[in-house]
């Protein structure tokens, strides 16, 4: 299976995997923080179905490092990606990648045919990011280990300490996501200026493909919380919300399986 995954840069330089066979084009975007490998488990569950197509966000894997990080500033580069695919296609995205699935949905609806947001952090939409400290405090603490450039053994002892309880092999899958991005990219966050230059929500153009959104278990670290899907349903005519309790926020960590369902059942559903 490996074999037949391609990898090019697009025109503006993302660096793209895909898989291809002629099946429905699924787009997969990572959250902040991973990059296109993050994502290629998930994928190859879903290559019987679909042709997976997981570009490296700005900033992270091997794309480019421009330090421009806000969401205006990666769906700038994608909206070409996904123009020159020149056929319909469905999104997934996870965390931050869920949020720009939700605004690249209402902006290249010509095309797509469905989404599915793993945890978007929606709040971004209508809250401070200084009203999650859970967050700040994690984002902050990654973005001070870049700025040490510490060794791998340094950086993964630090990120032991600063999560205590995760088990070793996440801790090594995240040390090694970090080591492949630009230490910038947290900035823009922790300033909470990602949404900046994004229109208010109440602006956003109407999406009437089907949504469906997995919400993490909010004890266990969850992005999304309660009542934050509020913040779609004035513009999504056809959402639905699955709570995955017991699991946090990288739900496609250990239940990869709940969100490959979730992507076929979509696909039937347009089918």
């Amino acid at each position: 299976m490996a074999s037949s995954w391609e990898h090019s840069w697009d025109d503006n330089g993302l660096y793209v995997q895909r898989y291809r066979q002629g099946k429905p084009v699924l787009v997969m975007l990572h959250g902040i923080g991973d990059w296109s490998e993050t994502l290629r488990p998930l994928a190859d569950l879903l290559n019987d179905q679909f042709d997976c197509l997981i570009p490296d966000l700005r900033g992270h894997g091997y794309s480019p490092r421009p330090g421009a990080y806000r969401a205006v500033d990666y769906a700038e580069d994608l909206i070409p990606l996904l123009s020159n695919l020149n056929e319909p296609f469905f999104l997934y995205g996870h965390s931050l990648g869920g949020l720009l699935a939700l605004w690249l949905a209402g902006n290249t609806s010509e095309f797509v045919r469905g989404c599915i947001l793993e945890d978007p952090p929606l709040f971004h939409l209508r809250q401070s990011i200084h009203q999650r400290p859970d967050i700040v405090n994690a984002f902050t603490g990654m973005s001070e280990l870049l700025k040490q450039d510490l060794n791998p053994y340094d950086l993964l002892k630090s990120l032991e300490t600063m999560f205590p309880g995760r088990p070793l092999s996440t801790l090594r899958q995240r040390a090694r996501d970090l080591q492949r991005m630009d230490q910038r990219v947290w900035d823009p966050i922790i300033a909470d200026q990602l949404c900046a230059g994004l229109p208010d929500p109440s602006q956003w153009p109407s999406v009437n493909v089907p949504i469906h959104v997995l919400m993490a278990d909010p004890a266990k670290g969850a992005a999304m919380r309660n009542g934050d899907e509020q913040a779609l349903r004035p513009r999504c005519g056809n959402l639905t919300v699955q709570p995955v309790m017991g699991v946090g926020h990288r739900i496609h960590g250990k239940h990869a399986q709940t969100v490959a369902s979730s992507c076929l059942k979509l696909l039937q559903a347009v089918t």
